[in-house]
């Protein structure tokens, strides 16, 4: 990892510039800048030359089975956990509530990422919060042969979360 960081005392600001940073076969450069003030803001922008999900996280790949045309793994492996769901609103929307606190303006381009098989190709993601309004516009990138993007808001200023 290597990058060029600075501190200018007067504006507050925190700038790590060429940022660049390798992890097995996966790259990520960029620039970081932070402005810490009583409202402190985030803005970050990031590109990933490839990013193998399999190598960083330490999964087996599927391998394809030439006779049935089917994947199989070389071992067992655990499937990740990606969401659990919960009863308790009141707690979600007090862990939500850090989003309240902060700016930040988070962009993101990723030229390929390959999860068992699967290549998602030129991935372009725009993030924005201020102070709990959230907004996702664009996530947008190549899976298999076609596009996708997507578009959201939240807004997390309120007392419960909808």
């Amino acid at each position: 990892m290597t990058l060029q960081a600075q501190y200018d005392k007067p504006s507050e600001k925190l700038t790590f510039n060429q940022l660049n940073l390798s992890a097995n076969n996966s790259r990520f450069i960029g620039n970081v800048e932070v402005i810490l003030s009583s409202m402190p803001t985030y803005l970050i922008q990031l590109r990933a030359i490839n990013i193998n999900l399999d190598e960083i996280l330490g999964w087996t790949s599927l391998k394809k089975d030439n006779k049935n045309n089917q994947s199989t793994p070389d071992v067992t492996v655990l499937s990740p956990i990606i969401a659990t769901t919960t009863n308790n609103n009141e707690s979600l929307s007090q862990n939500l509530q850090v989003l309240r606190d902060f700016n930040t303006n988070f962009l993101w381009n990723i030229d390929q990422i390959s999860y068992q098989g699967i290549k998602v190709k030129n991935i372009k993601l725009a993030l924005k919060n201020h102070q709990g309004r959230l907004s996702l516009n664009p996530l947008s990138g190549e899976l298999f042969e076609g596009n996708f993007l997507l578009n959201a808001t939240a807004d997390l200023t309120k007392k419960k979360c909808r």
